[in-house]
């Protein structure tokens, strides 16, 4: 009996993903950078390629981001302001704000005369007080002059915090940011069916140190707006504003049902019906970001991006429809530069593109990771790219993830359909198809896919996998099953090296697919067409005694053995399985409420149960050892054999059962965990009940080297295929030499060269003819790494 101990290791340091919701941010630079905000970060991108540059901590939640004179400041709902070098990406200073007691920063604006102003809720659980919100108002040119004085150093604890003065109390708090925005002296703010605009005014010392002050005495100057329209929706109580946005002198205000609302000099004329009008766009819920020359780009809920100007052409008030772009998910965010001339769009799956606005074409793509919306999958470790967890993407999708770089470096679309829409109250709910299960061998992969109201209906798909491009499949053979299936293991599963597979093995391949039922069926390759896979007739398990599987193995690769944790009523028994006759070779019944097996070893199988973790060796029929500790979850891969519990990660040698190492511990409590990387520089990777990634890193010089990004290469596109071909671009003194003796290098090209897939859809969706020209050299002209 081993018992394990809870002392860290200090060998091990966590690094927790960053950016996994993106939401609003500036541009700033001249245009050349953006940021966007993400928890307790701030990530910073290049405008022109994507790039991401820097990752910037706070110990706080970061509610707004500011470029001024130079610096980028970035604020807490501490609240505390954080000053940023842009060249280097340093920080220079941190200084405190002056805030009412009792209160707490939702986020922060920036109205038209550079003033910073920030949202203070109440913090308090008392009624009368726990909707109450006030507007704090403050300058960055004290902030800015001062640190360009004195060059002050990081920390400065010892400087007065800036001084805030409340200019407006809000009354109920707004559910996002979007809710309410801020002119120059005064601000709007939109609830239910009601707008709201009120004029700044100076609030009594009173209701600035937090206590509740007369506020209908203090919006006194403010004006409101009641939506009266009726729209063809059930209930007419669910149509009510979703944002408000001023810009110069108009005021933008959408519904939850794509309409939009302008009102322009909304200063001076406020809610005028002679200055009001609208458009009605879809019935999803709409993102907007408009111009001061009267443009909006609009972000719909079913993935398309509209541009609108108001034409006189139209008609005096009516709003024109420019252009549209068709994306690949719904947006969720945008971020407009001040010149107008870039926007940047991020989508419901957190990935995030640079568009330009004039022809709304995309430049690129934003090195983030993608988070999910319905994450079936888990993670997965994957035996042809052990440096990767695989998992899923956006609906119907699946992606690979860098967990050292933490982003996305490959994503395949299983399901091929449309863009699935936002749900929406009014609308019914789209029966998208996404992937529930999936199974990874070197050679192959196989997903199962499920409709969103059919779960006993599966879509079973067989994909090759390319040897150049692991993110690269092509579809053997789809099956549909009128059954939910519950595993699929393959007979590959145990060869982790390229090298060790044959062309028979790979032919050979079969899989093990176990319903939710209990019934058991082979996939195997059609004789005659390779491509095809059926069920073998010959092997096929009924479940007379209607057993539920709760946990399958893997399938040893020497004698072609798993194991199964059967359970019927109370009584849960281990199963070991012969393959080749799909027969129950041994059965385990002295253990208490198994959960879970896995094979250390080809013939070490580990169960996990009430008490701890066992071995069994199935050759010998013995247990050679046991961990007493509860509650724990087991996982094994050639790469490492551990147990984990939650926060701790204990790494187990599997011939005796003591531990490699001192444990090693999550921050955060993790559903699940596997390992990655490489022998002798193994990751640990979890993911928490919330869908959060973490990863524990070695404090080693190869982890360190590996996760540093490649410097950038300047040249042109023809100078990248030079040097894809193994050709370097000579100089003219070097090409003179070579005239005598011209040496011929053949351009290899690809399987199936094609620009069709760039090039497809309207003229004024396209790429520029630069990014289109890299693109066409890359895919159809470059040789390939395994080329002979």
């Amino acid at each position: 009996m081993v018992n394990l101990s809870s002392d860290p290791s200090v060998d091990y340091s966590e690094d927790q993903c960053p950016g996994e919701h993106l939401h609003h941010g500036i541009f700033y630079d001249g245009n050349a950078k953006f940021c966007l905000i993400s928890g307790t970060d701030l990530l910073s991108f290049d405008s022109e390629n994507g790039q991401r540059l820097a990752i910037r901590r706070h110990s706080d939640r970061v509610v707004g981001v500011h470029f001024h004179q130079g610096m980028l400041l970035s604020l807490t709902d501490v609240p505390e302001v954080y000053v940023w070098e842009v060249k280097s990406e340093k920080l220079l200073s941190r200084r405190k704000i002056e805030m009412p007691q009792g209160y707490r920063i939702g986020w922060s604006y920036q109205s038209s005369d550079g003033a910073i102003c920030l949202l203070a809720t109440n913090c308090e659980e008392t009624e009368e007080r726990a909707e109450d919100s006030l507007l704090l108002k403050f300058t960055l040119n004290a902030l800015t002059n001062e640190f360009t004085q004195r060059n002050s150093a990081v920390g400065g604890g010892d400087r007065p915090p800036i001084v805030s003065r409340c200019v407006a109390l809000t009354g109920k708090r707004p559910k996002t940011k979007r809710h309410l925005d801020i002119g120059k002296d005064f601000y709007v703010k939109c609830q239910g069916k009601r707008l709201t605009m009120a004029k700044f005014n100076d609030i009594s010392d009173d209701a600035k140190h937090g206590k509740k002050g007369d506020t209908e005495k203090t919006l006194s100057n403010c004006e409101q707006f009641v939506l009266n329209s009726h729209f063809q929706v059930e209930d007419q109580r669910l149509v009510e504003f979703d944002s408000v946005k001023i810009s110069d002198d108009s005021l933008f205000a959408t519904l939850n049902v794509g309409r939009i609302y302008c009102w322009s000099k909304v200063e001076t004329c406020g809610f005028s019906a002679s200055k009001s009008s609208h458009v009605t766009l879809t019935g999803h819920r709409v993102v907007a970001e408009f111009t001061a020359h009267g443009t909006m780009f609009v972000g719909t809920g079913n993935g398309l991006l509209l541009k609108y100007n108001i034409a006189a052409a139209s008609g005096a008030g009516r709003w024109h429809k420019l252009e549209q772009l068709s994306l690949e998910c719904p947006i969720r965010s945008m971020v407009l530069s001040a010149d107008f001339a870039l926007l940047v769009l991020i989508h419901s799956d957190n990935s995030v593109c640079i568009v330009r606005s004039a022809g709304l074409c995309i430049t690129h793509k934003a090195e983030t990771v993608k988070k999910p919306t319905v994450n079936a999958v888990g993670i997965v470790h994957d035996p042809l790219n052990s440096g990767c967890i695989f998992t899923n993407s956006k609906i119907g999708s699946l992606q690979w993830i860098d967990p050292l770089q933490w982003k996305t470096i490959s994503e395949v679309d299983i399901s091929e359909e449309n863009v699935p829409p936002e749900d929406t109250f009014n609308r019914p709910d789209f029966l998208w198809l996404d992937v529930s299960l999936v199974c990874l061998s070197i050679p192959r992969i196989v997903t199962c896919e499920q409709r969103r109201n059919e779960l006993e209906k599966t879509f079973l798909k067989f994909w090759r996998r390319s040897s150049a491009d692991p993110g690269q499949l092509q579809m053997e053979n789809c099956v549909v099953v009128p059954r939910r299936i519950s595993f699929v293991r393959s007979t590959l599963d145990q060869f982790w090296d390229c090298s060790a597979l044959t062309v028979p093995m790979t032919n050979g391949q079969e899989f093990l697919v176990i319903y939710s039922n209990g019934e058991m069926e082979v996939y195997i390759q059609s004789e005659n067409r390779g491509s095809l896979w059926h069920c073998d007739l010959k092997r096929h398990y009924q479940n007379w005694h209607q057993f539920v599987v709760k946990h399958c193995s893997a399938i040893a690769s020497t004698n072609g053995r798993f194991a199964t944790v059967n359970s019927l009523a109370d009584n849960s028994r281990v199963f070991l399985w012969h393959l080749a006759t799909l027969s129950i070779v041994k059965m385990i019944d002295t253990l208490v409420n198994p959960s879970q097996v896995g094979w250390a070893t080809p013939s070490v199988l580990l169960i996990a149960c009430q008490f701890g973790v066992v071995s069994f060796d199935s050759d010998a029929n013995t247990f050679p050892w046991a961990i007493h500790h509860p509650n724990l979850s087991i996982a094994s891969n050639h790469l490492a054999t551990f147990a984990y519990d939650g926060h701790f990660v204990f790494v187990i040698n599997a011939l005796n059962g003591t531990l490699k190492s001192d444990p090693l511990r999550f921050s955060e409590r993790q559903k699940e965990v596997v390992a990655v990387g490489e022998r002798g520089n193994v990751l640990f990777v979890g993911i928490s009940e919330g869908g959060a990634l973490s990863v524990l890193t070695p404090n080693s010089p190869q982890t360190i080297g590996h996760s540093a990004e490649l410097p950038k290469q300047k040249g042109t596109a023809f100078s990248h295929l030079m040097a894809a071909n193994g050709r370097t671009p000579k100089k003219s003194g070097e090409q003179s030499e070579e005239r005598g003796g011209r040496t011929n290098h053949a351009v290899v090209l690809l399987e199936m060269p094609s620009i069709k897939q760039f090039i497809d859809g309207p003229a004024h969706s396209l790429p520029p003819i630069a990014q289109l020209t890299r693109q066409f050299l890359d895919v159809c002209l470059a040789r390939r790494s395994d080329a002979n």
